[in-house]
């Protein structure tokens, strides 16, 4: 109990320095608290909040290797994880193709996912975009279906247009 109170005050310290701007000491207190005895739900915090700084650095690779074993856990850390990497291939390092398998990997792995519509769209779009019309084309309908009002529907709109379709 000493040992969780201690790493939820560190981890806790580490997301307010990074809120303001200070990532070295984040990351400071964040080798800290890996050097308590943690469960498997605080260390996911603690990788999500490192890759978030990381990334924030423009560190994009040193994100996803720390987002990488967070990826392959269970629950909320997982899925934030996985989609978090497909952002950043697509996004920060420019390398949509990168980013397909990983997000049909999200669709799979989480049915119902938080991030779900907006993975339809980015996968839809990015299928569509890269010549695969068909499965890409399917996505943007489900992602209208359940988001006719989105971020992202007159994008995806657009999408079926020009894809003839």
């Amino acid at each position: 109990p000493h040992g969780r109170r201690v790493a939820r005050r560190l981890l806790d310290e580490a997301q307010r320095l990074a809120r303001r701007g200070a990532y070295g000491e984040a990351r400071a207190r964040l080798r800290v608290l890996r050097e308590e005895r943690i469960g498997p739900g605080i260390a996911s915090r603690a990788s999500l909040l490192e890759a978030h700084i990381a990334r924030l650095e423009r560190q994009p690779e040193q994100a996803i290797a720390l987002l990488g074993p967070v990826s392959r856990t269970n629950g909320s850390g997982a899925e934030q994880a996985l989609f978090l990497i497909g952002e950043i291939h697509a996004g920060d390092l420019h390398r949509e193709r990168a980013a397909q398998p990983i997000w049909t990997e999200y669709l799979a792995r989480f049915e119902r996912g938080t991030y779900r519509t907006e993975v339809l769209y980015r996968l839809g779009a990015a299928l569509t975009r890269s010549g695969e019309r068909p499965r890409g084309t399917a996505l943007l309908r489900q992602y209208l279906e359940l988001a006719p009002t989105g971020a992202h529907a007159t994008q995806a709109r657009e999408l079926l247009r020009g894809s003839g379709r």
